[in-house]
């Protein structure tokens, strides 16, 4: 049997003075072996995860499609910085059984353990939003702070 999947690279940006290549580089290496029409890269380029990518829908339509066997990602909060949306898209790797590689050196490994990947990844999630959150909050009051 013909393993017709693809291995998907996915990248995002929120405005358009980034630069969505740093995350296609950090990719490389993870791409040995995969080349042709069994690689795809999807890049949203300046949209915010405040709305709906055009490329996250393309990624969510192959998934459900069952077209995905791997799914490379810089961190996980390029997906999407909602958590509701971003347990709605673990259901869908874990029941098409995708392989996860992100590939920010800081990140944790993705947990492609169904039973504790789940909760393990709906908690990592949860502290990147609190820590962007926090973040937020300390720039706001030290540029407050600056104008004082």
């Amino acid at each position: 049997m013909v393993n017709n999947k693809k291995t998907v690279v996915y990248a995002r940006t929120s405005t358009k003075k980034q630069n969505y290549e740093l995350q296609l580089e950090a990719a490389k290496p993870f791409l040995k072996g995969n080349q042709g029409e069994n690689l795809i890269f999807i890049v949203d380029h300046g949209t915010p995860a405040t709305s709906k990518p055009n490329g996250l829908q393309q990624l969510l339509d192959l998934i459900k499609k069952d077209q995905v066997d791997t799914l490379i990602i810089y961190k996980r909060d390029r997906l999407t910085r909602s958590e509701d949306e971003y347990l709605d898209i673990l259901k869908s790797i874990y029941a098409n059984r995708i392989k996860v590689v992100l590939t920010a050196e800081e990140s944790l490994p993705f947990n492609h353990d169904q039973k504790s990947g789940f909760l393990s990844e709906s908690l990592i999630i949860k502290v990147i939003n609190m820590e962007k959150t926090h973040m937020s909050n300390r720039i706001k009051a030290a540029l407050k702070s600056k104008q004082a």
